[in-house]
């Protein structure tokens, strides 16, 4: 296991170089986050991220985790690469930040769980909606009670083509597909808003104007088991003008509702009217993958893995989270597939039960 004093800075080599590995860099680069780029590995752009940055371009991924500036591994490839390049990088003694989605099955997750667990490592999994400062500000307003008692949710993804279009590699089924890639996010903002593991899942997807990848639009529906209902609503292949955007969630409690534009504004509504809380002005990845309202929720949660493996404590989003992500949208394909809802555990039925019900 590498050994991290409390005051020294974490050593990170960025496994990936395509956009999201340029904006961890760039995020490690010019944030104060605990962590400091000692290498990169992978991908053909691999020369150009390390020559930007001044550090050194690693020809295998061995070689990346045989430095000795090296403690923790930042894994930003293809989904399906995450489950092997976490195992081998635990097995070296390294910590570990994988991107979303943790792994394209459950079992991949639990792989990756059990090998960190043997090593003693630490194992995240990057979930930087939760970091940002009007999500933050959501959840803060919803735990003081201010709309009571949560009891609905949606989270709704709704554009006119793939918001990040250089995701090529998405059209390979072997990748997961793009409700693994964008319901990764949704499901795991269901669960952590909701307080609750789903109890049951139903879905439906489908293909309208866009053939390939597959289920571009889809609608999910989620029962917790704590009784909270919820509702996922994809679609990649809107016409334009499109609406909403690629994430905006909405929370119903017993007293007033918050409404929560990922991409813009966040405002509470009650019986006085609604008025606005914050807005998010960073844009999409693919509009301004540098704009520093983005980057601070990136910066958040690479400062909260660095503190969380000095102090030896778990990170705010544990693997388990990351894998009940997986899980739940495992299960929404399975629903599909099969045309029946998927149950994980009893739940409550919700509300006020009908007559004769």
């Amino acid at each position: 296991m590498c050994a991290v004093s409390d005051d020294s800075q974490l050593g990170v080599g960025i496994v990936g170089s395509g956009a999201m590995a340029r904006v961890y860099a760039e995020t490690v680069a010019t944030y104060q986050t605990g962590m400091g780029l000692s290498a990169v590995f992978g991908g053909r752009r691999a020369p150009a991220l390390g020559q930007h940055y001044s550090v050194a371009v690693e020809s295998s991924m061995d070689s990346l985790l045989a430095r000795p500036d090296v403690d923790a591994v930042l894994i930003a490839t293809p989904h399906s690469s995450h489950r092997d390049l976490t195992v081998q990088a635990v097995n070296a003694g390294c910590h570990v930040l994988v991107e979303k989605p943790m792994a394209i099955s459950a079992d991949d997750c639990d792989a990756m769980i059990e090998a960190a667990a043997c090593q003693g490592t630490t194992l995240s999994v990057i979930k930087t909606f939760r970091f940002r400062r009007t999500y933050l500000r959501a959840k803060q307003a919803l735990d003081r009670g201010e709309i009571g008692r949560v009891t609905m949710l949606r989270l709704s993804g709704l554009t006119p083509g793939y918001d990040t279009p250089e995701k090529g590699w998405l059209d390979d089924p072997a990748e997961g597909g793009v409700f693994l890639d964008w319901g990764s996010h949704a499901c795991d903002l269901i669960r952590a808003v909701g307080g609750a593991d789903p109890g049951v899942i139903f879905a439906s997807f489908a293909n309208y104007r866009i053939p390939l990848p597959p289920a571009m639009s889809g609608m999910v529906h989620v029962e917790l088991t704590n009784g909270v209902l919820a509702q996922l609503w994809m679609s990649f292949e809107l016409p334009e003008p499109g609406i909403e955007s690629n994430g905006r969630l909405v929370i119903v409690g017993e007293t007033g509702v918050i409404d929560l534009d990922l991409y813009g504004e966040l405002r509470i509504g009650d019986r006085s009217g609604w008025r606005t809380l914050d807005r998010y002005f960073g844009g999409s990845a693919a509009a301004n993958p540098f704009h520093p309202e983005r980057l601070d929720g990136c910066a958040a949660q690479l400062r909260d893995f660095a503190e969380s493996v000095r102090a030896g404590r778990p990170p705010s989003v544990s693997a388990e989270d990351g894998r009940w992500a997986v899980a739940m949208v495992e299960a929404a394909y399975r629903s599909w597939r099969t045309g029946q809802a998927v149950q994980f555990a009893a739940r409550p039925r919700p509300g006020i039960p009908l007559e004769g019900g």
